[in-house]
């Protein structure tokens, strides 16, 4: 078995920001704010496989259930 790195990952610009979240995309490090305004109105829960798996809640009420 042979662990995963960073290098692993596919690093082309996000596309769709509720399937492919990426924290380090130019345009998430430009305007974070934008991006979560975007998720808010269109997707409950991001996604990604980016850097590892991760599923991110994505407005109040779903993080407060969930943590």
């Amino acid at each position: 078995m042979t662990e995963r790195t960073a290098g692993d990952f596919p690093i082309s610009p996000t596309t769709d920001w509720g399937r492919d979240l990426d924290i380090l995309d130019p345009r998430y490090v430009a305007d974070p704010f934008g991006v979560w305004r975007e998720l808010r109105d269109g997707c409950p829960v991001a996604f990604s496989e980016r850097r590892g798996r991760a599923w991110m809640p994505v407005n109040y009420d779903d993080i407060s259930t969930v943590a």
